[in-house]
């Protein structure tokens, strides 16, 4: 497998807005809002403007952290300073690093009553699936806690069921998956229901009540069931049961990929005038598999949706098509310039690659992991 990368990145002296070959201790890369997560065999390896070497070994560009012995990661999770580790026996580790001061501690355990099963990260709060439940912890803006209480700020130290989420479930059914933004948060169930809750300021939680919003089911024009589902800081991205793209939320830089509503047509959201987001999720067009001829419309063909942070990518079972819109200042959607795309755009993939595997997005910063030989010419 070989690891591509474009956007910003702290090992670099300028933005690539072409996908390039980069070389880390291991293929397993994590991006997110203020450094990169590298995943090796016993150990963890994180780079970026405020990793330093406290508690860890520095290897140039790399601090290397030691993990406890036996430690099999299957998940990663990051937010704005600390980091999730779920290992593949369901125990969780959390690393918090010290913005600011160059610190970085040492991951420790999280103790619970059961297999952790999924884990996310907002700005300053975190998410975990345990047993089927969502519990969340860390600072509750927004309702992003989803504990519905009075107080608009407020700090839960350790992970705490959400009743008001877990009520949502019926009889047999669970939560399965847990995904965050900056502010909102959504969890799947075993129905392949959704939940969303927490800041709604750009209508990322599908309601037209611009304040934060307690647990609701999410509707796409009468489904219920998401075959996939992702967020951006303040948008989302969903692939329903029809098998369609849909999105909704924050619109200004384009992160939504489609036809926008007039600003005073119901389902907008302005501020300060001018359209900023739209809480009625809506259809994208449907993309185009140019490795296919049987499948030249991508429609109920969609192997997976990603979002960045203000940014979403699209890929097709093919392997080999990539779609990307929305925030592009730093290059960071592949496509070969800097300029936000309101549409979708074909994400140029180098030669190199012969078969897409993982993309993974956040902040600045495109990784896409595959099959491939490293030949970095694009076309």
């Amino acid at each position: 497998m070989s690891t591509w990368c474009c956007g910003s990145l702290s090992i670099w002296s300028s933005d690539q807005i072409f996908l390039k070959h980069c070389t880390f201790p291991s293929s397993c890369v994590y991006p997110s809002i203020r450094r990169q997560i590298v995943v090796g065999e016993g150990s963890v390896f994180l780079f970026g403007p405020d990793v330093g070497v406290e508690s860890g070994e520095s290897l140039g560009y790399f601090t290397k952290i030691a993990l406890p012995i036996d430690m099999k990661i299957s998940q990663v999770a990051s937010g704005w300073d600390s980091c999730l580790f779920l290992d593949s026996h369901g125990s969780l580790f959390f690393l918090r690093c010290a913005l600011g001061h160059g610190k970085l501690l040492t991951p420790f355990s999280l103790s619970f009553k059961g297999r952790v099963s999924s884990v996310a990260c907002g700005e300053d709060f975190n998410a975990a699936v345990i047993e089927g439940f969502v519990y969340t912890w860390g600072t509750s803006r927004f309702n992003a806690l989803g504990m519905d209480s009075e107080i608009s700020v407020h700090h839960i130290a350790t992970p705490s069921m959400v009743v008001s989420v877990n009520q949502l479930l019926e009889v047999g059914e669970v939560f399965s998956r847990v995904c965050a933004g900056w502010g909102h948060c959504g969890s799947v169930s075993s129905k392949g229901r959704v939940a969303l809750w927490g800041s709604n300021k750009f209508g990322q939680c599908a309601s037209p009540n611009s304040r934060s919003r307690a647990p609701m089911w999410l509707q796409l024009n009468g489904f219920s069931v998401c075959e996939d589902i992702a967020l951006g800081w303040s948008h989302c991205c969903a692939v329903g049961a029809d098998g369609q793209t849909w999105t909704w939320g924050r619109c200004d830089m384009g992160q939504l990929g489609r036809e926008l509503p007039p600003p005073t047509q119901c389902g907008s959201i302005e501020i300060g005038g001018t359209l900023k987001g739209v809480f009625t999720p809506e259809k994208i067009l449907p993309l185009e598999c140019t490795c296919d001829p049987l499948h030249s419309k991508a429609d109920g063909m969609v192997a997976k949706v990603i979002c960045g942070s203000e940014s979403s990518f699209l890929s097709l079972p093919c392997g080999r098509c990539v779609w990307a819109w929305g925030w592009n200042e730093h290059g960071n959607l592949g496509v070969g310039d800097k300029e936000n795309k309101y549409f979708p755009a074909k994400v140029l993939l180098p030669h190199g690659i012969s078969k897409v595997g993982t993309i993974r997005a956040a902040g600045a910063t495109l990784i896409v992991i595959g099959e491939g030989s490293g030949l970095e010419m694009h076309g």
